[in-house]
């Protein structure tokens, strides 16, 4: 029986990844709710309101899927194309 040492601590690392996506997507949406509120409003929205919101939180969606596209592909698996939506 072989003891493999390697998957608690790649398991280990997974979970912290995925905690750190989920408080990255925690934050969007809160930044997109506010987005939300400001054009469901009515009136004139200026785009320098909304210019802060959008550039905190387009990074952060790229990167959240970035890295569960890591996540969910095998190792060394580079033949899938980035999505051109998201560069």
């Amino acid at each position: 029986m072989k003891n493999n040492n390697m998957t608690p601590s790649a398991s280990a690392q997974q979970s912290n990844q995925l905690r750190s996506i989920a408080g990255d997507l925690m934050e969007v949406h809160g930044l997109l709710s506010l987005l939300c509120n400001e054009l469901g409003g009515g009136g004139i929205v200026q785009a320098r309101h909304l210019e802060p919101m959008l550039a905190r939180a387009v990074p952060k969606l790229r990167d959240a899927v970035q890295a569960m596209n890591e996540i969910s592909s095998p190792q060394g698996d580079d033949s899938r194309q980035p999505n051109p939506l998201l560069m």
